[in-house]
């Protein structure tokens, strides 16, 4: 029995260690703390903005939007500082370091995972993939949490040979803890979608009392600092297709929305909705992401509309 265990233990740490390297390949990122960007000279003749947000923000096209943002005011500079693994518990880590390059808006991307009430990091590797074999027996009765997603990434890159082929990754210098890959450019059937829509593992925001949800206390904690420096910030809730919201539960929409409704009204903040905008366009690089591609670009341009409605208020 307890070679059985060791033996199952040793396989799930290759299963984690695959899965994190298909996500970090995926979503290819710099660490946000200690980045030399922190340390950079911004153009005090310019006006800056920041962009804040998960994976979910990572594949807007930047160039595009400060393209876009230049035809209408020359003085204003968009910066994505969007990174995968972002919360915003995360994120507050850094606010002091955001703070001294007085950015003069920041644009905060959001969706209901960045309120789930159990972190990816947190959550366990469920080995219900394998519940044939005899080796997981045991472990299954113990409860481990369904993750097929984990497996079935980590199957279609290996088995496809996108793992070891060249990366082809790009940077932008307006996105400094960002890369996009040859995997973000790629835009799924809607068939893919509702495949994947089967096994993901959809966010929960389990507290009765949405103040008291960690996320939301350090959201707000990272607005206050903000204002109390006179820096504006917006909120936009991120986009989403119809095979992801129409298996979202219900008690987490409900909180979602009551938590940002909160935050707009004790902050005084404006909240853009783009999370049903796109639902039934073929934009999508998987269940949650909009392709980084020029069929895409309708998200991009829609959030530099923002930004510029944002400077002209």
């Amino acid at each position: 029995m307890n070679k059985k265990i060791i033996l199952s233990v040793f396989i799930a740490g290759i299963i984690t260690f695959c899965s994190l390297s298909v996500l970090n390949y995926s979503f290819p990122h710099a660490s946000s703390e200690n980045h030399e960007f922190y340390s950079e000279k911004l153009d005090p003749n310019l006006n800056n903005t920041f962009i804040f947000g998960s994976s979910h923000v990572g594949t807007l096209d930047i160039e595009k939007i400060n393209k876009i943002i230049t035809q209408k005011n020359e003085s204003y500079r968009t910066y994505n500082l969007a990174y995968a693994t972002d919360y915003p518990s995360i994120r507050y880590n850094t606010i002091q370091e955001i703070i001294a390059l007085k950015p003069s808006l920041v644009f905060y991307g959001i969706s209901e995972r960045d309120f789930r009430t159990t972190e990816i990091n947190e959550m366990k590797i469920d080995f219900n993939f394998l519940k044939n074999n005899f080796l997981f027996d045991d472990l299954l009765r113990d409860g481990f949490n369904p993750q097929f997603m984990i497996i079935d990434s980590v199957k279609r890159t290996l088995v496809e040979g996108d793992f070891t082929e060249g990366t082809g990754i790009q940077y932008s210098s307006y996105a400094p803890f960002w890369g996009f890959s040859k995997n973000q450019m790629i835009i799924i059937s809607e068939a893919e979608l509702k495949r994947q829509a089967t096994y993901f593992d959809y966010p929960e925001i389990l507290e009765n009392d949405v103040s008291q949800n960690k996320q939301v206390r350090y959201l707000k904690k990272i607005i206050n600092e903000l204002q109390n420096e006179n820096i504006k910030v917006i909120i936009f809730k991120t986009p989403m297709p119809k095979s992801y919201l129409e298996n979202l539960p219900t008690s987490t929409i409900e909180k979602y929305d009551e938590i940002l409704n909160e935050i707009s009204n004790e902050f005084n903040i404006k909240v853009y909705d783009f999370s049903e905008k796109y639902t039934e366009l073929p934009i999508w690089m998987d269940l949650t992401h909009v392709a980084f591609n020029a069929n895409s670009s309708i998200y991009s341009e829609d959030v530099a509309t923002m930004i510029i409605s944002g400077i002209e208020v």
